[in-house]
């Protein structure tokens, strides 16, 4: 009879218990079907005091955190929703991933989870979080990146914003060096008025060399801005194909070039302009992913309480 009356007794015990822990519970938000309760939202808290490790100095500043992590939580639940409706399923791979995630995050995952429990923190909760976003990145690649394209007229806006310009002129020149000499400017002088009066720069130049200290370059070269010093380009930049430039002075020696043919070139190599795209291509995804995520809550039964 006293076993019994003990059993009784134990029964009402926990029987008030969970009614006054079921007292409170509230349902601070719903989402289509689902609900969202302040043990969620505490759950989500923790968490994210756990990850962060940012110190709450005031109530305010925990109200503030609070009703951000609500709006995180109806997100993820509308991924949630919407992962199920695209048919996007877990596997041995993305269980893998996650593993990896924590591990590079945290290290040794019994370590972490012993920790989490003992703040009372839910490694599940975490896990899923984690699972939930790599679920959603397939639905974006199937969804949302393929529409996204880095056009020409993004890439000149970046290159305009930035002072870079899109193409830069290239020159393929004959160059004529004369030494440093106390006749260095009067020779200069002189073959630049002999080569104005002559088609054929090379065989002048060549002759010219024979007699006086200075370099012809026979061969013709391609020279584009940048590469060539500031005042020496200032002297062919607005030369025509054919043209030849006045004698240039540059620390006392002297530079006469013939513009054999010039061209546009682009400005940019390869691997800039990938990462150019690359950062329009990352721009325009998050805006794109954000305007789905609007969609996805016009479309969906939000409530909060």
């Amino acid at each position: 009879m006293i076993k019994s009356t003990f059993y009784i007794l134990s029964f009402l015990i926990i029987f008030v218990n969970n009614l006054y822990a079921s007292q409170d519970i509230k349902i601070i938000a719903k989402v289509n079907n689902q609900i969202i309760t302040n043990i969620d939202i505490n759950q989500y808290y923790k968490l994210t005091r756990f990850l962060s490790e940012i110190d709450v100095e005031s109530k305010s500043q925990k109200k503030i955190i609070l009703n951000k992590l609500l709006q995180q939580i109806i997100e993820e639940k509308l991924r949630l929703t919407d992962i199920k409706k695209q048919n996007i399923t877990t596997n041995t791979e993305i269980e893998s991933e996650i593993n990896q995630i924590i591990v590079n995050h945290h290290g040794d995952l019994a370590t972490l989870k012993k920790r989490m429990k003992d703040m009372d923190i839910s490694y599940k909760n975490y896990r899923d979080q984690i699972k939930t976003k790599i679920l959603f990145s397939k639905v974006v690649q199937k969804n949302i990146s393929p529409a996204i394209k880095a056009t020409n007229s993004d890439i000149n806006e970046i290159l305009e914003i930035n002072n870079i310009k899109n193409t830069i002129k290239s020159f393929k020149i004959l160059e004529i060096y004369i030494a440093k000499s106390d006749n260095a400017q009067k020779i200069a002088k002189i073959l630049f008025s002999e080569l104005k009066d002559s088609s054929n720069f090379k065989k002048l130049s060549k002759e010219f060399s024979s007699l006086y200290d200075h370099v012809s370059v026979e061969d013709a070269t391609w020279i584009k801005e940048g590469e060539l010093n500031p005042k020496l380009y200032q002297s062919i930049s607005n030369l025509d194909i054919g043209q030849i430039s006045n004698p240039t002075e540059l620390n006392e020696s002297y530079y006469i070039f013939k513009i054999i043919d010039k061209k546009d070139i682009p400005n940019v190599d390869i691997n800039n302009l990938r990462q150019i795209e690359d950062m329009i291509f990352k721009k325009k995804l998050l805006v794109s992913i954000k305007s789905y995520m609007s969609d996805l809550r016009k479309n969906s039964n939000i409530v909060i309480f």
